[in-house]
């Protein structure tokens, strides 16, 4: 009985642990000339809109993307202008409930 349940014990642990470890993320692969984002933690053949959204100058550009069976994708948005001063944050909310959000503030010396 004690092996068993410290048998079920070690499981349910790892299970956390692999749960906790796929949790939608995202990362830029190049900021601009294309701008590309990719994410990881998604659910399996999810589908992604990924948006991208510039403070300044203002615009937003939106792509589609479908995820692997391991949760991966990659979106190219394209040429992204980014003022030296403009934040912006980039979302990606999937078909199966996956979201995800970056966000990149504008540098200290151009706050107002």
């Amino acid at each position: 009985m004690r092996t068993s349940l410290a048998i079920l014990i070690a499981a349910l642990t790892v299970v956390g642990v692999a749960s906790a470890a796929t949790r939608p993320a995202l990362r830029l692969v190049s900021a601009n000339d294309p701008m590309i984002v990719k994410g990881t933690g998604f659910r399996a053949q999810e589908s992604v809109r990924v948006t991208v959204k510039v403070a300044a100058p203002a615009a937003t550009w939106h792509r589609t993307a479908k995820a692997t069976r391991r949760g991966t994708f990659q979106a190219t948005i394209g040429l992204v202008q980014l003022g030296r001063c403009g934040g912006f944050s980039v979302s990606a909310t999937g078909s199966k409930g996956s979201t995800a959000v970056l966000k990149h503030a504008p540098l200290p010396g151009c706050m107002p």
